[in-house]
């Protein structure tokens, strides 16, 4: 989102239009890439003279001619939105799909695409809009609980949005919620 801009596969709507919405939003930094989840040798965006990396994201801003983006983000880590490392103090139940190609990697092949020409999207396994490394950073919370129980469950071949809608998540969602019910109630 903060490079390239995703537009949903509409073609109706301009992905660099997009772009300049999506970066307004702080919430989109959110869902950069975590360091806690990802390789520091894994490149998530790479150009002919560098490969970005999550301990890249200052300089990817810069290059991308975006240096308020490093300033938000830096604001956003500032404020204690480094979930991973920190116990919640809740139960926490992870459900996600996965088994569907996913963006993992963009690739602009000369200088002169990089940022404003479609990169060539190199895909690995996730939900189709989360990467697995990111869908599978909330197992990381099992090492930081101390009195609450981390689930998490996975459901093969199901996509991103689509798991709202299915009958096997929402019968897990209900059963949750019946075990709680009863557990508060006595």
């Amino acid at each position: 989102m903060q490079a390239a801009g995703h537009n949903w596969e509409i073609d109706a709507f301009d992905r660099l239009v997009i772009r300049h919405q999506q970066r307004s939003f702080e919430s989109t930094f959110l869902l950069l890439p975590p360091s806690a989840a990802w390789s520091h040798s894994n490149a998530l965006l790479s150009t002919p003279h560098h490969n970005y990396t999550v301990n890249d994201y200052p300089r990817l801003f810069t290059a991308l001619g975006y240096p308020e983006g490093r300033l938000k983000l830096e604001a956003i880590r500032e404020a204690g939105y480094d979930f991973l490392d920190r116990d919640p103090g809740v139960s926490v139940y992870c459900f996600h799909g996965g088994g569907v190609d996913t963006p993992e990697r963009l690739v602009y092949e000369s200088a002169s695409a990089f940022p404003d020409s479609d990169p060539r999207i190199e895909t690995g396994d996730g939900d189709g809009t989360v990467n697995m490394r990111s869908l599978e950073a909330c197992a990381r919370w099992k090492t930081v609980q101390s009195t609450h129980a981390v689930t998490v469950k996975y459901y093969e071949g199901v996509a991103h949005n689509e798991i709202l809608h299915r009958d096997d998540v929402i019968d897990d969602v209900l059963r949750i919620a019946q075990r709680r019910a009863i557990n508060q109630s006595r």
